[in-house]
């Protein structure tokens, strides 16, 4: 016999007892507005020990990590006894002469002869799009030589003297 859902008459019946079963404790849940399967979530102990071991042991290193792998910590590069240009001044120097500094990209940072930086920058030029990455060489207490400027007609031979 054909009753509109589908099913045949034992297995209609069955659902519908089924459901007159089980309407009387989702009508419940329904008015208590909780989740009928989720258990009751409180902040116990264990979850509060957990937080506390995650925020203590995994978060700082996470972040020193994170910090040293950018190149943002501005520590020097080697701590031998001639004081050399640190990365962050270097990329400073580097900085001062982008058209946008915001966007700089640095790579392939080395520490050279005579305490000097060597390295790539790459940085948006003036239509947006980030420009092919150039040289740069920074010696302490000097302005930054990029590879391609008006200033460094002698690019090649500084690099060669400094970053090999």
């Amino acid at each position: 016999m054909n009753n509109g859902s589908g099913l045949c008459e034992p297995h209609f019946e069955a659902r519908r007892e089924a459901i007159r079963r089980d309407l009387p404790q989702v009508a419940s849940v329904v008015r208590s507005g909780r989740r009928p399967i989720e258990a009751d979530k409180g902040l116990t102990l264990g979850r509060l020990l957990r937080i506390a071991v995650v925020t203590v042991l995994v978060v700082p290193p996470a972040f020193f990590a994170v910090m040293f792998l950018m190149g943002q910590t501005g520590f020097e590069f080697d701590s031998g006894g001639d004081r050399g240009a640190t990365l962050g001044e270097a990329r400073l120097a580097v900085k001062d002469q982008l058209r946008d500094p915001g966007s700089a990209v640095f790579s392939d940072e080395l520490r050279g002869a005579g305490g000097a930086v060597c390295g790539r920058v790459s940085a948006k030029n003036g239509f947006g799009g980030y420009a092919v990455a150039q040289r740069y060489v920074y010696l302490p207490g000097t302005t930054a030589v990029l590879e391609g400027s008006r200033s460094s007609p002698d690019f090649v031979l500084l690099w060669q003297a400094h970053c090999r």
